[in-house]
C-alpha cells in the first residue's frame, strides 16, 4: 500500500484480481482530480487492514471503475490517507514510514 495525504478515503486497485463490488443505485462516485480529470469509483464493503502490527477495521475502501475506458495499471494494491493515523513519518530517501494510530 502507498500513504497519501492529498486523498481522504481508501483506494484498492484490483491488479488483476475480483474485488467484492457492491451495487450502487445510479451512476458511480464520481470525483475530478488537480487536472480536472473525471474518475468514476466504485463502493467496496469495509475490510479489516492489517498494516505492520497495525490492525484498522471496517475501513470502507473505492476502486476506481473505468466506464468503458481502460485503467492504468497500478504497481501498488492500494493507496492510504495519513488521515487514518495520527502521525507519520516518511522517509523517501530510506523507503520507510513509521505510524501511530490514533
Amino acid at each position: 500500500m502507498q500513504l497519501d495525504s492529498g486523498i481522504d478515503v481508501p483506494v484498492l486497485f484490483e491488479r488483476g484480481k475480483q474485488l467484492p463490488h457492491i451495487r450502487y443505485f445510479g451512476s458511480p462516485l464520481r470525483h475530478s482530480d488537480a487536472d480536472e480529470v473525471m474518475h468514476s469509483f466504485a463502493m467496496l464493503p469495509p475490510q479489516d487492514v492489517q498494516v505492520g502490527d497495525h490492525a484498522f477495521h471496517q475501513i470502507p475502501f473505492v476502486t476506481p471503475v473505468s466506464g468503458g475506458k481502460a485503467i492504468e495499471q497500478q504497481v501498488v494494491d492500494g493507496v492510504l490517507p495519513t488521515a487514518l493515523f495520527r502521525s507519520a513519518f516518511i522517509s523517501y530517501a530510506d523507503h520507510f514510514a513509521v505510524l501511530q494510530p490514533w
